[in-house]
């Protein structure tokens, strides 16, 4: 459930919305069946950034450069999580790359609309439309600037 900033936090997390040619890269997770987004949680000593090129490498074996999108607080049970958010476009020869581990046993890359009518994560959806928000204010203060 998305909670507004909290004082104190039981955990941090990390996840990155990854998308090549406008669709949206799920994975299919092994132990729950649920789709979502590559994340993971923050280690010891690990800044969100080194966190997500970890899990990068871990769970699709390629390696990230991605930017920041947002951070996002939930409460899950009793755990009350920070969320660091991050995006990243896939080049063509990323995809070549890509190697699942036992974590998945698939991907796609979906629409927003093929990935609604999926079993995803407790507050994937909102972090899927919280990137497509932002690429719409994008596209739309860039194009206003032009004129």
């Amino acid at each position: 459930m998305l909670i507004e900033k909290p004082n104190t936090l039981t955990k941090q997390a990390v996840g990155c919305i990854l998308t090549h040619k406008k669709k949206y890269l799920l994975l299919h997770r092994t132990k729950d069946k649920l789709w979502g987004s590559l994340a993971g949680n923050i280690h010891a000593n690990e800044t969100p950034q080194h966190a997500i090129v970890r899990e990068g490498k871990e769970e699709l074996g390629i390696t990230l450069k991605p930017n920041i999108l947002a951070t996002t607080y939930h409460k899950y049970g009793a755990e009350i999580v920070a969320y660091h958010l991050f995006e990243q476009e896939l080049a063509s020869e990323d995809l070549l790359k890509i190697r699942l581990n036992q974590e998945s046993s698939e991907y796609r890359f979906l629409s927003i609309e093929q990935a609604q009518k999926l079993v995803l994560y407790e507050d994937e959806e909102y972090c899927l439309l919280l990137h497509e928000k932002s690429h719409l204010a994008n596209y739309a203060s860039t194009k206003s600037s032009r004129l």
